[in-house]
């Protein structure tokens, strides 16, 4: 990810575990390889979601489960949950913020507690206080995509009729 930023790309990957069914399509002369998944392929979905927030590395909670020593070695954030098409089944995606250059790393490290206090307060329905916690992590780290996203969010939230409160789950949804 350093290199090719280094080279002037914007470079961002998803990785998720879920089950593909793999096929060719084509012919002899021009053919493709396809993957295909009863959700979609969330790892397509992550990337072009990290892409558009500026988050270079974004994965799944089963694949990190997957790395030896994932959640001791490296540095993570909680983004959210994002939930699967085929059921009620929700899925964690962190930010793997060891994809970031030295500066970013350590302004969303420092800003980790806000950020999962915030991330806490829009789960549970509170968009003022949560807006207020993503506008604090963003103050301070206006690169910080996701921070910028949570605060739409909140906005577009709290402007339900009094006494009725919805989290707005579709841009998490696959």
């Amino acid at each position: 990810i350093k290199f090719a930023e280094e080279q002037g790309y914007k470079l961002c990957i998803g990785i998720g575990t879920e089950k593909l069914s793999l096929g060719i399509t084509g012919n002899s002369s021009r053919s493709r390889v396809t993957a295909c998944h009863m959700d979609g392929d969330i790892s397509w979905f992550l990337k072009d979601w990290g892409e558009e927030r500026g988050i270079p590395l974004l994965m799944t909670g089963k694949a990190a489960g997957r790395i030896p020593g994932f959640f001791a070695e490296y540095h993570y954030r909680l983004l959210g949950r994002i939930r699967m098409n085929h059921g009620m089944h929700t899925e964690p995606v962190y930010e793997v913020l060891d994809g970031e250059d030295g500066w970013q790393q350590r302004k969303k490290l420092l800003t980790e507690g806000t950020f999962a206090a915030g991330r806490e307060a829009f789960q549970n329905g509170d968009f003022t206080a949560a807006r207020m916690a993503f506008i604090q992590v963003y103050s301070e780290n206006p690169q910080d995509g996701a921070a910028l996203h949570y605060i739409r969010l909140c906005e577009k939230n709290n402007v339900l009729p009094d006494g009725e409160k919805q989290c707005d789950m579709e841009v998490w949804k696959l």
